[in-house]
């Protein structure tokens, strides 16, 4: 199966959070950094997702 480059970095995204432990609080340039992703592509990710309900601010 293949994913388009949103949905790879967006459920990279998801993996990073999902491994941060409980009350950890990350920013979207710590989720780029640690995916190797440009900001801008985390960020319209992150929004997508928020707009999903799928993460909180």
């Amino acid at each position: 199966m293949k994913i388009n480059a949103f949905a790879d970095v967006s459920l990279r995204a998801l993996m990073v959070l999902a491994a941060a432990p409980d009350a950890t609080l990350l920013t979207t340039q710590n989720i780029a950094d640690a995916v190797a992703t440009p900001y801008n592509h985390v960020s319209k990710a992150m929004a997508k997702l928020r707009s999903l309900g799928l993460i909180e601010v």
